[in-house]
C-alpha cells in the first residue's frame, strides 16, 4: 500500500477496472519481492532468484498490457 501511495497509483486506482487493480497490486507485490531478491543476490551472488522474481514482474506487465489497451 505504501508503494501505491508513493507512486501516486493509489489515487489513480479508483478509475481503473477491478481486474486492472488486481494485476497492478500483484505487480507491485512481485516488484517488492524482486527488490528483496536483488538485495540478497548482492550478498550471495546467486542470480537465479532474481531472474525468477523478474519473470513474475514481467508476467504481470504482459497480463495487464494484453488485457487493457486504448483503442
Amino acid at each position: 500500500m505504501t508503494a501505491l501511495i508513493l507512486h501516486g497509483s493509489y489515487e489513480r486506482a479508483k478509475f481503473m477496472p477491478q481486474g486492472m487493480r488486481d494485476v497492478g497490486s500483484a505487480m507491485h507485490s512481485n516488484a517488492s519481492r524482486l527488490a528483496v531478491a536483488a538485495k540478497d543476490a548482492g550478498a550471495t551472488g546467486d542470480l537465479k532468484p532474481v531472474l525468477e522474481a523478474m519473470a513474475k514482474v514481467t508476467a504481470q506487465c504482459v497480463a495487464c498490457h494484453s488485457a487493457y489497451r486504448v483503442k
